[in-house]
């Protein structure tokens, strides 16, 4: 059984049986990357296989977008968000020289409703530890 399913309302979007754990990168990321560099990501930053059935969130460097990876047994899921007003904020602040914070799915909800919350103390990480595409530029 796949542990998330869709459905119309993003309170909703996923449901989550007990051992699914979402990890969330500490820094941003650059969100041009797809499956596979959302994957590298994954486990260049969190250290965990993307296979794993677990939910890997990332964020932006001006929050206003997020990507969440999953695996559900057939292939990879990708859910993208941009929101227009406002900012994408983490419920837990990161100890200093973390690479990635676990939340629960509350928080995730919390995260995905944009609802304002007091993250808990433990430092704050100063450099994006995300890796950032090379992309040519067009002459």
């Amino acid at each position: 059984m796949p542990c998330w399913r869709r459905s119309i309302h993003t309170t909703d979007m996923f449901t989550l049986s007990a051992a699914v754990r979402i990890y969330v990168a500490a820094a941003p990321c650059d969100l041009r990357c797809g499956f596979d560099g959302l994957s590298a990501l994954t486990r260049r930053v969190i250290g965990t296989d993307p296979l794993s059935g677990h939910l890997f969130v990332f964020l932006n460097r001006r929050r206003d977008r997020i990507k969440i990876l999953a695996w559900d047994r057939t292939g990879y899921v990708v859910v993208y968000k941009r929101i227009e007003r406002g900012t994408f904020r983490i419920p837990v602040v990161p100890r200093a020289g973390a690479q990635h914070v676990e939340v629960d799915a509350g928080e995730l909800t919390l995260i995905l409703e944009l609802v304002e919350h007091t993250p808990t103390p433990g430092g704050h990480p100063k450099s994006p530890i995300c890796g950032h595409l090379k992309i040519p530029q067009l002459a």
